[in-house]
């Protein structure tokens, strides 16, 4: 790690560094570090720079902001640029009189803001509450709302508990649930209760601004990934090496076991099968973008319903990947060369990616079938032989919930009111008249009813 953040900076002072600012994770099997980064603007070669070692039992998190504030000049467990102080005051960023001690380079090259708070480290916090001691989350709460800017977090916090790779990879699918920012309940949520708005997310009303959530699971997530370096003892030494891979929506999609041994990217994931201008069924960006699009529409059922499919699919990858170490293990004891065996490794990492995409693309339509038109089918068994009819699929009309029910009527008033029935007969006749009007839908509804809203 300490390595691969000299040589940033060495080919950024060669070639130059033509973007924004920049947080980065670096790992190696020792060590992990966070680096902020930010270019040397126009007229300048390379990058201004800190980075801090994580320290053991630590995690760290970042989320377009930059988190380092003033950092320490002696030991071991800090790097930066030799002129980082010199540049900022050269432009202008901070007080000629400034101290090296009471240089902030987040504060100089990246000042917090309130919508920096609640759109970038809102989901740093986020991640923090759900590992570090109890009550981190209401200490820091005003901070990630925004309205506290000088209650910084800290960079790094201590983990309560042992976290797995499968833990790492769910706390970054979270919308905020349970916590001041979940908005699965709020004015936004429609029926189906989905924690996703549509962007802009900052928008302005009499003159106050106003922003809603970024998720930490967000729909405009191009790839996401979690990185695992396994230790020295390894053989090859790239089987160390594991990166569990994923495209769109991280809340969604499933993330495949990626071998540092592989030497190519799997067809379905390689550069020019597909982009995002143009649709290619068997790419997979659009496989899973078009699954998660489908579940936005009915979050809490559709959203679930893949979220089941991913816990299951991960599942069976972290067991595929403990079966695939011993048999790198026991083809070495058999003789096979160290490439033979990192050609095996490598090979298993794109048999399933594509296999994953594959099953992806199945699954859109599977959904699209079960929760057609409002509703809720069983899978159908398989059509009769012959010139026998298939029968239509017995399915579920589920409708809204309460909560929704009350607010369309508290909303509406007597808009969709129905008069009261005068009689039994007149309610019996009201009811024959539902089923009439949903006659001829291409689905038998298991049970027709009115929604009794329970108060």
């Amino acid at each position: 790690a300490r390595e691969a953040i000299m040589t940033m900076d060495t080919l950024t002072r060669e070639h130059g560094y033509a973007s924004t600012g920049e947080s980065f994770s670096l790992i190696d099997t020792e060590e992990a570090w966070v680096m902020d980064f930010i270019g040397r603007g126009p007229g300048e070669m390379g990058a201004v720079w800190v980075a801090r070692r994580i320290p053991d039992g630590y995690v760290g998190g970042h989320a377009n902001q930059a988190r380092i504030t003033t950092f320490p000049r002696d030991g071991n467990d800090t790097l930066y640029s030799h002129d980082i102080v010199e540049f900022a005051k050269r432009k202008g960023l901070y007080p000629q009189d400034g101290s090296d001690e009471e240089f902030s380079f987040a504060d100089v090259f990246d000042p917090i803001t309130p919508i920096g708070a609640r759109l970038c480290e809102a989901r740093v916090w986020d991640f923090f509450r759900r590992v570090a001691a109890p009550g981190f989350a209401d200490l820091y709460l005003d901070y990630a709302q925004g309205q506290n800017l000088s209650n910084r977090m800290p960079l790094f916090v201590k983990v309560e508990q042992h976290l797995t790779v499968n833990d790492t990879m769910w706390l970054m699918r979270s919308h905020y649930e349970g916590t001041w920012f979940d908005a699965q309940n709020d004015a936004g949520f429609a029926p189906f209760h989905s924690p996703y708005r549509t962007r802009p997310l900052v928008f302005r009303v009499k003159g106050k601004v106003y922003s809603l959530n970024r998720n930490v699971g967000y729909l405009g997530t191009f790839f996401h990934f979690v990185s695992q370096a396994r230790g020295k003892s390894f053989r090859p030494a790239c089987a160390g090496g594991l990166t569990w891979f994923g495209v769109d929506d991280a809340s969604l999609s499933a993330r495949v076991p990626m071998y540092s041994c592989t030497s190519k990217a799997p067809d379905t994931y390689a550069y020019g099968n597909g982009d995002t201008g143009h649709y290619e069924r068997r790419a997979a960006y659009w496989a899973f973008n078009v699954v998660a699009n489908f579940a936005y529409s009915r979050w809490d059922m559709v959203g679930a319903d893949v979220q089941q499919r991913v816990a299951r699919t991960e599942e069976r990858f972290l067991q595929e990947v403990i079966a695939a170490d011993r048999k790198a293990v026991d083809k070495l004891r058999k003789g096979d060369s160290e490439a033979e065996v990192a050609r095996y490794l490598g090979d298993y990492s794109l048999r399933v990616a594509d296999s994953l995409v594959d099953n992806w693309v199945d699954l859109f339509p599977e959904l699209f079938v079960r929760y057609r038109d409002g509703l809720v089918c069983p899978p159908s068994p398989p059509p009769p032989e012959g010139r026998d009819r298939q029968g239509p699929p017995w399915c579920r009309s589920v409708g809204y919930d309460d909560a929704w029910y009350e607010r369309l009527v508290h909303e509406t008033g007597d808009r969709y009111l129905i008069p009261d029935d005068a009689n039994d007969r007149l309610a019996e006749l009201s009811l024959q008249k539902l089923t009439t009007a949903n006659a001829g839908i291409g689905v038998a509804l298991a049970e027709e009813h009115i929604h009794e809203v329970t108060l």
